[in-house]
């Protein structure tokens, strides 16, 4: 992680050296091919530092564990209520305590004005999400997460819902962790995992 970020550096640099002769030789092309590299090298930063944080870390210690859920059961007029209640976005549905997937607000709003506030949730859910054991590595997670375009998952224990992961709580835990970093306390992030992992459990 360090390597890469040192490349990234180095990168972003030669991209700035770049750029100022593009501009005093009147060069678009080079210009482009500035931009181009710093970006590149901007998002090969970030991914290494995704690398970095997420690797050796179970999706236990960093899953949403204060959430609402719907039954199949429940209707869309629940599911508004539940929306407009807390701040959750997301909710997995459930059925004789077993997760069958997951409610999105925006598959909820296009299905209140497709079916009405009164449908089942069980008539509009996406069943067969991606679930995950709580145990799982989070970069496995993620990755598989951007492989099948979830946003939200649920997590579960030996076939219990426990938590849900977002890629908004991953990206809180990378914000954590660079803002630690930039203090000079990058060592701390561990002890906040570690901290929120024993208390989810």
């Amino acid at each position: 992680a360090r390597a890469s970020q040192i490349a990234a550096n180095i990168g972003q640099g030669m991209a700035v050296l770049f750029g100022i002769v593009g501009l005093f030789v009147f060069n678009p092309f080079l210009i482009f091919i500035a931009l181009f590299v710093f970006f590149g090298a901007q998002q090969e930063s970030q991914q290494a530092m995704m690398r970095a944080v997420t690797r050796g870390v179970p999706v236990r210690q960093v899953m949403l564990t204060r959430f609402a859920t719907l039954t199949s059961e429940d209707t869309l007029d629940d599911a508004v209520e539940e929306l407009l209640a807390g701040s959750d976005q997301d909710f997995p549905v459930v059925r004789d305590g077993v997760v069958v997937g997951v409610l999105t607000r925006k598959h909820l709003l296009r299905s209140i004005a497709e079916v009405g506030r009164q449908a089942r949730v069980a008539d509009v859910v996406e069943e067969g999400c991606l679930v995950v054991q709580d145990t799982m590595m989070l970069e496995a997670a993620f990755a598989e997460m951007r492989e099948r375009g979830c946003t939200t998952v649920p997590v579960v224990h030996g076939g219990t819902l426990v938590g849900l992961l977002t890629l908004e709580n991953v990206g809180e835990l990378l914000m954590i962790s660079s803002a630690l970093k930039k203090a000079g306390r990058q060592g701390e992030v561990e002890m906040v995992l570690a901290a929120h992992g024993a208390a989810s459990q």
